[in-house]
């Protein structure tokens, strides 16, 4: 794994071709071009406007309106879960190749919309989301699908496994909704590689490969949930680096995309993920 992360950190930006999200009505056009950015700096891009975007879904601000800690280190000390989840919502908006925060908060869309999008994995590089909006049953579903490489060639047993834990980790997802929300998470095993939005290899024993590289048989539902989230554009809250590195992965917040074994789905999940349908 750590091989792995020294090979991550080389990728270029030009190796991932996708289409991105567009931009907001805010006019947030800046590129992230390097990682290592200071959040307290009062310029960093309108981030009062974003601030405003987070308090307005519920996300708890400091009185000054903004997140009350933008370091880890801060956050190690002092901080609440509110701060957590205060962070890491604006965190995976910066962290965004092309980002958005909607001006108006609406629950509400008319159409199917395709979201094609790149984040920062393990911070540096540019991976992709993929998964469409649809309105169906008076609620909106995030659905992505993975077509798994070798799936044909597993015994009958741990294909029904496999189709069970994907199964148990999306229903997972759905019932920590938010009551206040109609919203969905859905992920789809295609027979067909060409109707998948991600071509992923089905292995036995353990992987730490990336999000769209290696799922495992054995793995839990849990850690298939984990991965759900990069799939839907959702960032790691552990710290990366240092815990593949070093086993310390410095993340005290309850939340899935912190760990895997941890139980907590934070109200902002559900805004980093719909609102981008209104960013188009």
């Amino acid at each position: 794994m750590r091989l792995l992360l020294l090979v991550i950190l080389l990728i270029s930006f030009n190796t991932i071709a996708t289409v991105t999200v567009p931009f907001s009505k805010l006019g947030l056009k800046e590129r992230i071009e390097e990682s290592n950015i200071d959040l307290n700096d009062k310029n960093f891009w309108h981030a009062r406007e974003i601030f405003k975007r987070l308090g307005d879904f519920g996300i708890e601000l400091n009185e000054n309106g903004r997140c009350r800690y933008l370091t880890r280190r801060k956050l190690l000390k002092y901080g609440s879960q509110a701060d957590w989840d205060c962070f890491f919502a604006f965190r995976n908006i910066a962290r965004e190749i092309k980002y958005c925060a909607p001006e108006d908060w609406d629950t509400e869309m008319k159409e199917t919309t395709k979201i094609r999008g790149l984040f920062r994995y393990v911070g540096v590089a540019p991976l992709p989301y993929r998964y469409d909006l649809i309105v169906e049953n008076g609620k909106l579903i995030a659905r992505t699908s993975i077509y798994y490489k070798g799936f044909d060639k597993l015994s009958q047993e741990d294909q029904q496994k496999v189709r069970e834990k994907v199964s148990a980790g999306v229903n997972l997802w759905n019932r920590k909704t938010p009551a206040d929300l109609p919203y969905e998470i859905d992920v789809q095993i295609k027979d067909k590689k060409e109707d998948a939005l991600f071509k992923i290899n089905i292995v036995r024993g353990w992987t730490r490969g990336p999000y769209l590289k290696e799922h495992s048989v054995d793995w839990s539902y849990k850690v298939y949930a984990h991965e759900f989230g990069h799939m839907l554009g959702l960032d790691d809250e552990y710290d990366q680096i240092i815990g593949t590195l070093f086993g310390n992965s410095r993340c005290t917040n309850d939340s899935m995309m912190c760990a895997h074994r941890k139980s907590g789905f934070p109200r902002y999940y559900w805004y980093l993920i719909f609102r981008r349908g209104q960013c188009v």
